[in-house]
């Protein structure tokens, strides 16, 4: 066993990557290590979050944030069971990923379809004009607002709702729609929405993913209706560049006057200072995953997925109609942190410790091993939305997810299940206006009386 904290973290940086590496060799042979796959994403954040930055730490001497998480955990022993763990539930994922089998899906729609109706119009337009609303309001801060913007915890408690504030998110289904269509109209209209989304998103330093995101929706959305395996150079230098930049930026404000200049000052720092972004604190997510597993282990006990199921049925609702939805996580907090010493809690606020940590979070290493699995399986499955057979409303709502993918796996499951929801919202009112294919007639099937085969047949109902 390592004694001192450059050892663990580079031996944990060794098993992971040796892992990872395996599981890239399988998915090339598959041909499932492409853009535009969430296997391929998923394995890019791993490395990102539990290879590159450990590692980085250790070359360039930036301990500070594993030294104090480690410090408070329990020491060495504590990272070696993180990592012990970190690599039975990347086992699970991608073994359930490669078992699972990947179909088109449909929702009953005309497959590859462009017809947009007068409803399916007027509700693009609904959501297109609330996201310019949100970029203009709360993003370039052209038109700011004098209500109250009040964010404790995560949660929107004064005036400014969450609706309002992440409404530019909205706009990620319209423009993916748009760039996927064969009219070069359509696609001029959406490359236009894209770039008017990034201008007017980079002044405010709490939107970063967003941008970056958005970036890569419309790398996907290009390579997918090219049927290339890979998007254009320019969009990976372009997503690269932007992600350092405002990296180093932090979560400073700029306003829209100066956000150019601005940018460019960071982008030769950004560029020679790559080991230093990749040891950053803001992707040190193993290190409050140390923290974190300790405080359930030992200290508070485990969520058993009460945050998770508390967010699937009511964080959707609004605050303003239902102020109290998150009552079972108030008293599981409340529970809690009356059992470990609120140093602990201030610890680890703000921070997020990857997926992979809030499924510990959630039942220890069992819980690890079932839910990465069964990210597994929704992972491939959101493969079959961005099949070329899938209808285009589809194929833009896989893309938005997975232009996404990389940040949900660098937090909290409640915070991805929010925000694929959100994504996901223009596409469930697009689709309640679409027109439908008619439901296929049921089929039955009865063994032949010869014993060899079955027999399907349409039944007279």
């Amino acid at each position: 066993m390592p004694q001192t904290i450059e050892p663990l973290l580079v031996l944990h940086s060794i098993a992971i990557g040796l892992i990872l590496m395996l599981f890239a060799r399988v998915l090339m042979r598959r041909g499932l290590f492409r853009w535009t796959t969430a296997g391929f994403w998923s394995w890019a954040a791993l490395v990102l979050y539990l290879v590159l930055n450990p590692l980085a730490s250790v070359l360039l001497g930036n301990l500070l944030q594993y030294e104090l998480m480690l410090s408070m955990s329990g020491g060495i022993e504590r990272g070696v069971w993180i990592m012990v763990v970190a690599a039975l539930g990347i086992v699970a994922f991608f073994a359930a990923y490669l078992r699972t089998q990947s179909r088109p899906v449909v929702w009953r729609l005309r497959a590859n379809s462009e017809r947009i109706s007068i409803p399916m119009l007027l509700v693009m337009a609904v959501w297109v004009s609330w996201g310019m609303y949100s970029l203009l309001v709360y993003r370039s801060l052209l038109f700011p607002t004098s209500r109250d913007l009040i964010i404790e915890g995560g949660r929107f408690t004064g005036r400014v709702s969450g609706y309002e504030f992440t409404g530019h998110t909205f706009l990620f289904v319209p423009c993916v729609f748009l760039l996927l269509s064969d009219s070069l109209f359509r696609r001029w209209l959406g490359w236009l929405m894209v770039a008017v989304f990034v201008v007017l998103s980079l002044p405010v330093g709490w939107g970063r993913a967003a941008t970056v995101s958005i970036i890569l929706a419309a790398a996907l959305a290009d390579a997918l209706r090219r049927n290339r395996p890979r998007p254009r150079l320019v969009f990976v230098v372009a997503a690269l560049i932007l992600v350092s930049a405002l990296q180093m930026r932090g979560h400073e404000t700029w306003t829209l006057q100066e956000t150019p200049a601005e940018l460019f000052r960071l982008i030769p720092q950004a560029v020679t200072n790559i080991g230093g972004l990749l040891s950053s604190s803001d992707i040190s997510m193993l290190a409050s995953w140390y923290l974190e597993s300790y405080i359930k282990d030992t200290l508070a006990g485990f969520d058993f997925g009460i945050p998770l199921l508390n967010y699937a049925l009511t964080g959707w609702i609004p605050g303003s109609i239902f102020p109290s939805k998150y009552f079972l996580v108030d008293w599981l907090h409340a529970f809690q942190m009356a059992s470990y010493p609120p140093v602990y809690d201030a610890l680890m606020y703000g921070a997020k410790s990857s997926l992979i940590g809030s499924f510990y979070a959630n039942g220890g290493p069992i819980a690890v091993i079932v839910m990465m699995g069964l990210m597994g399986v929704l992972s491939r499955k959101l493969d079959g939305m961005l099949d070329r057979r899938s209808p285009i409303l589809v194929k833009a709502t896989g893309i938005s997810w997975l232009s996404l993918w990389w940040m949900v796996w660098g937090s909290h499951d409640t915070w991805g299940l929010a925000t694929l929801g959100t994504l996901a919202m223009p596409s469930l009112t697009l689709w309640l206006v679409s027109p439908k294919v008619a439901p296929r007639k049921n089929r039955m099937v009865r063994w032949s009386p010869r014993g060899s085969y079955f027999r399907s047949f349409r039944s007279k109902a």
